[in-house]
């Protein structure tokens, strides 16, 4: 019974804080959303500790014991509450703090695509695919293909012995989770095999060219939710940087325990979502929104950028609640080796969950990259996915700042534990005039919305 009493009393501070009389809808809605993922990331945080640090950051180094994890998540609302007073904090304090538990991990990303790049020695020009870069990667692709198979085969002997043991909803849930896990796995298949058979085209050809074999159905994109183009040029240089990216993915999964990568959406006609493949715990930090970044100052007159983001038919115009605004509509997801790109870097491409059979399992964050971690002289500078369309004004928003900015960004964080499956967050599109929707769009949370546009 005191745990119970414990428990209402925090989620009774909670509400207090998110029902302030002193703070807009917007103002209660942000609240709501940094606290959400404080709470995220400091669980996460005491994960790690707790996990065997002997190990790879893998499924198996995370504790899945619900007993404990429980522990683990009151520890975390009580260090918010007792250490960090979340709720005391004004909105200012809340984002700062939120930015010292996800900054570690953007560092932490960024070394590690690093550390990829130089183990696999990418050139850095585009004129040429290059054999031994391809040599390379066969064999790890081959030894991956392996792996695959064998979870496969292990998913697929379990699901048919527990097939009609368990009924409940909890069992039910497991289930579903374990069919999206499967469905994924057999996809990832499909992508390495696509790749296994340039593979085997380009040492068949002496001119290094791909076989018109090769060429699929124009009309039916692959796994990779590419549509073979009519130049076999350009379906040679995609194949090849579709095979560094799967390449890059499972050297990073081998460090970090998870990766992130583009494929065919699970959602019908959405063409390319994103994927976690391997585990990430609830608070990691998965993604990042690439492209440029508009400091809220430039964007106060309205009639005069306007124009500039008048045509945003894929929904990859991005608002921070500090009404900083990030463009990635220009920005690639497949050519992901030139300057202010990673591995990580295709947000972009992440879907919103479709109607009703899905619920967001990520959410926005911001990720400022300070001028204290020094990203020049760590040869990080070229990771950072983000350019300014015009610097930040020196006597702008962020002149006040305690730590001063390099280049701001933007992120999607785990907002519960992902494995083997599509990243989906709630776009939370703005209304607008006509309050009007894209006939695909759900709306997740009415309220939410309403609050997040509140005033703007």
């Amino acid at each position: 019974m005191s745990r119970r009493i414990g428990t209402l009393a925090k989620i009774k501070d909670i509400w207090k804080t998110f029902t302030r009389k002193t703070e807009t809808p917007r103002e209660i809605q942000e609240r709501n959303d940094l606290y959400k993922i404080a709470l995220a990331t400091t669980y996460r945080q005491l994960r790690v500790i707790s996990a065997d640090t002997t190990s790879k950051r893998s499924v198996a180094s995370y504790c899945r014991d619900k007993t404990q994890l429980e522990q683990l998540f009151d520890r975390a609302s009580d260090s918010l509450e007792h250490e960090t007073k979340a709720h005391e904090l004004p909105i200012r304090s809340l984002r700062l703090h939120v930015q010292s538990l996800v900054q570690p991990q953007a560092l932490d990303i960024l070394k590690i695509c690093k550390d990829v790049d130089e183990e696999l020695q990418i050139p850095r020009d585009d004129d040429e695919i290059h054999n031994e870069i391809l040599n390379n990667c066969k064999d790890i692709v081959h030894e991956e293909r392996i792996h695959v198979m064998k979870i496969i085969e292990s998913a697929l002997k379990g699901k048919n012995i527990a097939a009609g043991t368990d009924s409940s909803s909890l069992a039910t849930a497991a289930a579903k989770q374990e069919q999206r896990q499967l469905a994924y796995l057999k996809q990832k298949l499909d992508a390495i095999d696509t790749l296994s058979k340039f593979l085997e085209r380009q040492s068949q050809s002496n001119a290094g060219q791909l076989s018109s074999n090769d060429v699929i159905q124009v009309h039916k994109p692959d796994a990779f939710g590419y549509y073979m183009n009519s130049d076999e040029s350009i379906n040679r240089s995609i194949r090849y940087y579709q095979l560094i990216n799967l390449t890059k993915a499972i050297l990073i999964k081998q460090r970090l325990g998870y990766a992130t990568i583009a494929l065919q959406s699970t959602i019908q006609d959405a063409g390319r979502g994103i994927f976690v493949d391997g585990f990430a715990p609830a608070g990691s930090l998965v993604a990042f929104f690439p492209g440029i970044i508009w400091p809220k100052e430039h964007l106060v007159n309205v009639t005069a950028v306007r124009h500039i983001f008048k045509d945003d038919p894929k929904h990859h115009l991005s608002m921070r609640y500090d009404d900083i605004l990030v463009d990635s509509r220009k920005e690639p997801y497949t050519v992901l080796d030139n300057d202010h790109s990673n591995a990580f870097a295709i947000a972009h491409v992440a879907n919103h969950p479709p109607m009703q059979e899905e619920q967001p399992n990520c959410g926005t964050v911001v990720v400022d990259f300070l001028e204290k971690e020094k990203w020049q002289e760590l040869g990080l500078a070229r990771y950072v996915p983000n350019r300014y369309a015009k610097p930040p004004m020196m006597l702008g928003p962020q002149a006040l700042d305690l730590n001063k900015v390099y280049m701001h960004g933007f992120g999607l964080i785990a907002i519960r534990d992902l494995e083997n499956e599509e990243v989906f967050y709630d776009y939370r599109l703005s209304p607008g005039e006509e309050s009007t929707y894209p006939e695909w769009y759900n709306v997740c949370s009415p309220e939410d919305v309403r609050n997040r546009w509140s005033g703007s």
